[in-house]
């Protein structure tokens, strides 16, 4: 007698659903015991829990281990749980060695059938010969297939997010979820949290509609509506660099509805156009080098590229000297933004910022010779050239006299801060 390999019971795949079919296939051998010279084979093929399974009709059919033109001939007896076959070679073709399926039946679970039910699969009867009539001894398997349930959702959490964002799926029976998909069929990442619970990231292309759910051997299932919101994406800053006062364009996507653009230290930006994808700032007072910071309801915080902020520098003053109270003009660049004037000795200066090049200062009065300091949020001090204090001088009558008709007059200079004086007369002849 010709030994073979196991006859064994193969499903696809393990666990099972309610209300959907399965596939059973019958294998003969492996690759270590390999069938030898097989002509025909017939077997019964036995299931339990009969009254919760059912064979589909015209599903029992032939492997292709044996081959395509074979003799077969199936026998359903679903009350009793056997499904009997005899397969055989036709004459003159020969055996046929090696292992493969030799028959496949489908099976559907029934949707009355309670959550966990096995359902065992097992061979009996096998009867095998070669192509020269010989018995062939082949061992039978056996495999259990446990019936489980599908997946049911319950809740979203949050209902609407932006591309990127995480919702959590709740709901029951999320083992085996192969597959968590947004309305227009764009597959998202997901982590299978709990048997209840699923967190899926909202993937780039999703649009507002239900997440379906999908797992082998049931039907698709989906959530209520998600609603992903055109939260704002940046694509570039022009210029990277710019003075106070001076436009800054962002460029990017879904800008529309954004409330707020603010500079790296927090500082509110005027916007002064916003379309769907441009929007245009004004460089404020007191901002600093960074990147920007684009605010838009129900939608997280997204940043530009860096920005420089180009700061404050002198070329010249007039005059180069004078008096307190004198007019000092600052000429240079990027001045806009210029938030104190500082005389040597730390005297500050009334001042006014005439335009991005120039600034008009006021001598004060406790000044003292030295460059004056100009200073702005974010940029180093900047020191202009020398500005030189002169002495005010300040005329005093001392005595009027009239003598033979001359008018004579007695003046004495003095200089602020300075008590030497100048004294002089002067004489008027009529």
């Amino acid at each position: 007698m010709v030994t073979a390999g196991p006859l064994l019971v193969a499903n696809s795949p393990g666990n099972k659903t309610p209300g959907v079919q399965f596939l059973v296939q019958i294998s003969l051998g492996d690759s270590t015991t390999p069938a030898a010279n097989l002509f025909g084979v017939s077997f019964e093929l036995n299931f339990t829990n009969t009254a919760f399974v059912d064979v589909v009709a015209g599903s029992v059919i032939p492997g292709p281990f044996m081959g395509n033109d074979l003799l077969f001939f199936p026998y359903i007896d679903e009350t009793a749980g056997k499904v009997n076959a005899g397969i055989s070679r036709k004459f003159g073709q020969g055996g046929v060695s090696g292992h493969g399926v030799v028959m496949e039946a489908r099976f559907t679970s029934l949707p009355s059938i309670p959550n966990g039910t096995r359902v065992d699969f097992f061979i009996t009867n096998i009867v095998a010969n070669d192509a020269d009539g010989n018995a062939l001894s082949l061992n039978p398997g056996a495999i259990t297939v446990t019936i489980g349930a599908c997946p049911s959702v319950s809740s979203i959490n949050p209902a609407a997010g932006e591309v990127g964002s995480t919702v959590t799926i709740n709901g029951a029976n999320f083992g085996g979820i192969s597959a968590v998909k947004f309305a227009n069929n764009i597959a998202a990442d997901f982590t299978l949290a709990s048997a209840t619970q699923i967190v899926a990231t909202v993937p780039n292309g999703a649009v507002t509609g239900p997440i379906t759910l999908s797992k082998t051997g049931c039907p698709d299932v989906q959530t209520s509506t998600f609603t992903v919101r055109a939260c704002p994406s940046v694509s570039s800053i022009s210029p990277v660099s710019a003075g106070v006062g001076e436009k800054i364009t962002i460029n990017g996507n879904n800008f529309s509805g954004v409330t707020a653009v603010l500079f790296t230290n927090n500082v509110p930006a005027t916007i002064t156009n916003v379309t769907a994808t441009q929007i245009r700032v004004t460089v404020p007072s007191g901002a600093v080098s960074g990147p920007l910071t684009i605010r838009k309801p129900s939608c997280d915080d997204v940043q530009t590229p860096g920005f420089t902020l180009l700061c404050p520098a002198v070329t010249a003053i007039s005059p180069t000297s004078g008096i307190s109270g004198t007019n000092v003009i600052i000429s240079g660049s990027n001045l806009s933004g210029v938030t104190s004037v500082v005389f040597s000795e730390n005297v500050a200066a009334a001042f006014t910022i005439d335009n991005a090049n120039q600034i008009t200062a006021t001598v004060p009065a406790a000044a003292v010779t030295g460059p004056i300091t100009l200073g702005q949020a974010g940029c180093a001090e900047i020191l202009t050239p020398e500005f030189t204090l002169l002495s005010a001088r300040e005329a005093r009558l001392v005595s009027r006299s009239v003598s033979g008709g001359a008018v004579k007059l007695a003046v004495e200079l003095s200089s602020q801060g300075n008590e030497n004086a100048l004294s002089f007369s002067l004489s008027f002849d009529p």
